[in-house]
């Protein structure tokens, strides 16, 4: 007797389970370094290690010249001119700090570091001019007539500076010349320099300068 076949099997086969798929993770950004500032500088340059350093402050109305002397570094020993200019309305009232001074101009020697105070004052700050009571003198003698020689003329001190490599011809600064007389200078810059022009006491954008002295002039050579 033969035995009949198995029947056809009437299930579905299994549906396989797809692999499971991996996705990607964003990296980690890396954490931003800040960058790093340079230290303050507290000592000079090797540059500047034979020059002393020049502070020049002002207080009320006015300026200092030369213009560009408010932190300058200067040659260890070199002579120095400042001159304070009084807005209108207001007077110099004196130079203050590293030494005292009651003058307009002063002229120094870069010895040290120094700071400097120059203090302008309104004209109405000024103490009141006493009144003097005027009482009656004896009577004046009679005049003698006496030869009138003529007065000296008024000298000043004169200084020349100079800002960038140049020179000025003639050499006048730190001489004495007479006031209201007219000088003459000229200005010539070294290799791979060129004038800019004059500033201080008379501005002018030519190399000859031609001027009328006046009391305590300064002048700038700038190239």
């Amino acid at each position: 007797m033969k035995t009949a076949p198995p029947l056809p099997s009437t299930q579905a086969p299994p549906t396989p389970t797809p692999p499971p798929v991996q996705v990607p993770l964003p990296a980690t950004p890396e954490p931003v370094k800040p960058t790093p500032q340079p230290a303050p500088r507290t000592q000079a340059t090797p540059a500047e290690s034979s020059k002393r350093l020049l502070i020049v402050n002002t207080v009320g109305a006015g300026k200092v010249l030369p213009e560009d002397s408010g932190l300058t570094w200067v040659e260890a020993g070199r002579a120095f001119a400042l001159k304070a200019v009084p807005e209108v309305g207001y007077v110099f009232d004196g130079w203050s700090g590293s030494f005292t001074d009651p003058s307009d101009t002063i002229v120094f020697r870069m010895e040290s570091n120094l700071v400097l105070k120059a203090t302008f004052v309104p004209l109405n700050n000024l103490p009141a001019t006493p009144v003097v009571e005027l009482k009656p003198s004896a009577p004046a003698p009679v005049p003698v007539s006496v030869p009138i020689e003529p007065a000296p003329p008024a000298m000043s001190r004169f200084e020349v500076l100079t800002n960038g490599s140049g020179r000025v011809i003639p050499d006048l600064g730190g001489t004495t010349l007479e006031v209201g007389r007219s000088y003459s200078l000229t200005a010539v810059a070294e290799v791979g320099w060129q004038f800019s022009g004059w500033t201080g006491g008379v501005r002018a954008n030519t190399p000859s300068l031609s001027f009328v002295m006046s009391p305590s002039l300064v002048l700038q050579a700038n190239f």
